[in-house]
């Protein structure tokens, strides 16, 4: 399973046992995969969309504890093949009337519809109630528990992370803006910096940002995700901060292996040119140490010479050896 997958199935099981929070799971989750309509007669029916499995599982608890509303078959029994394709919910139309009312999707009479250009009209049999995306209730989103209810649905419905060892990506593929605009005002209230961007006909609320990624797993209760995450994390951190040291000393290695090829380039030339023995006895010796220990650092050169010489004393006599051997070629 996938570390998206693996989050879904435990936020799934998280049911909060508060009256209004289980509301605002389920009118997140309805909002998603739900739709309200009006049949021959008056009577409300709601449809959802079961083919996001641990959605719709978790939406026929919600629908069992916040409204009573239970079916005939038991697709709450996690068997996939029960849930998976539209189903209608089999309950009274007082039952579907009064949760809709409860998460604001309906008016009293007549009931009222929102046209695709956002004229109200009347409802007529076989009408959607509402044509929304949004939890149209702000006060479902009121306390802490709410938005963490929200957020886990939400997440369900349209959420996905990447593995954390491959890299930081988390994200809510609205189907609107609005359910976007409203994901990203939620999770500010929480102080969770997210940002949203158009994908086709979509809106994505993302986040690159590992501690984003944490707040917002913090946020849901997923706490074995977000150990699985935060162990993800530190690996990757460490294993960067090796690969940085790592790659430092061998630049570092490679640039002193340079410098030393060049000096004793240098030094041969000087030595064949005759113009070695014409140089002081200090830079001779020095010399003669780069020549034998090429790999030395300018530290462990300086401590080979007696009396031994400091850092500086040996760059400059080395500088000298460069000088030298610059006049040679200038004089081929």
């Amino acid at each position: 399973m996938s570390f998206s997958g693996e989050v879904k199935s435990e936020v799934k099981d998280l049911i909060s046992g508060k009256a209004n929070s289980l509301v605002a799971g389920l009118a997140a989750i309805l909002a998603c995969i739900g739709r309200f309509e009006i049949e021959e007669g008056g009577e409300y029916t709601l449809t959802l969309n079961c083919d996001n499995v641990p959605a719709a599982t978790k939406c026929f608890t919600l629908l069992s504890k916040a409204s009573n509303i239970r079916f005939e078959s038991d697709p709450a029994s996690g068997l996939e093949s029960e849930i998976r394709g539209t189903l209608r919910v089999q309950a009274g139309s007082s039952r579907v009337r009064e949760l809709a009312q409860l998460l604001d999707l309906v008016e009293e009479k007549p009931p009222v519809r929102i046209s695709h250009a956002g004229a109200a009209k009347n409802a007529a049999p076989g009408d959607k109630i509402r044509d929304t995306k949004g939890v149209t209730d702000w006060s479902l989103l009121a306390d802490t528990g709410c938005i963490r209810s929200y957020i886990r649905s939400m997440f369900l419905c349209v959420g996905s992370v990447s593995d954390p060892e491959r890299e930081y990506h988390l994200e809510f593929n609205c189907v609107s803006r609005e359910q976007a605009e409203q994901v990203q005002s939620v999770l500010a209230d929480c102080d969770i910096d997210v940002r949203i961007t158009p994908r086709r006909k979509n809106f994505v609320v993302y986040s690159r940002d590992a501690e984003v990624i944490a707040a917002i797993l913090t946020l849901m209760d997923a706490r074995r995700s977000l150990l699985q995450f935060e162990d993800a994390r530190v690996t990757r951190q460490v294993r960067g901060s090796v690969n940085r040291q790592v790659n430092c000393e061998t630049a570092n290695i490679r640039k002193t292996v340079t410098a030393a090829q060049k000096m004793i380039d240098d030094i041969h030339l000087l030595e064949e040119s005759g113009k070695m023995q014409e140089l002081p006895q200090g830079i001779q010796e020095i010399a003669r140490a780069r020549a034998t220990y090429p790999e030395l650092s300018l530290q462990g050169l300086g401590e080979l010479l007696d009396p031994p010489v400091g850092k500086s004393g040996v760059n400059h006599r080395l500088r000298k050896i460069s000088e030298a051997a610059a006049e040679v070629r200038s004089g081929m």
